[in-house]
């Protein structure tokens, strides 16, 4: 269910943005390349209905890219690391949260489109876990100072 309402939240999202920047398209005449714009906004519109219209295709999509976030992200972390590890003692848990972001990128991929039915309800249910725990720490803490 969190997928689905993530995924329709981002639908809407594309629908009122390339709405508003169609909306706003007769401004953008004297950007020499205006009609790129205008179809970008097109396109940003174009895919929000089909979000809209066939959310398990959106949701799929979504996923789609969080896997090449991943991925890129573990890769790019993973190079920091190596690169750091002159300069810095603690390098190697770059590197090891490169890896296990590449290991999460390849194992959403192996069962990609399946996996579109939970990840990104997942991720934000995880995301909301470590924001709450994070807060409540901090509540501990700064409680601690006050006295």
């Amino acid at each position: 269910m969190a997928t689905l309402v993530v995924e329709q939240l981002v639908a809407w999202l594309f629908v009122f943005w390339g709405l508003a920047g169609l909306a706003f398209a007769n401004s953008f005449r004297v950007i020499f390349d205006w009609r790129i714009v205008t179809l970008f906004f097109a396109a940003v519109l174009i895919i929000g209905l089909s979000f809209v219209f066939f959310p398990d295709r959106g949701a799929a999509f979504i996923t789609g890219f969080i896997v090449i976030a991943f991925l890129l992200d573990g890769a790019l972390s993973i190079t920091f690391g190596l690169r750091l590890r002159n300069q810095i003692s603690s390098w190697r848990w770059i590197i090891a949260s490169g890896a296990s972001a590449v290991i999460l990128g390849a194992v959403i991929l192996v069962q990609w489109p399946t996996t579109s039915t939970w990840v990104l309800g997942f991720l934000i249910g995880l995301n909301f876990l470590s924001t709450g725990i994070s807060m409540l720490l901090m509540s501990r803490s700064a409680g601690k100072l006050a006295r």
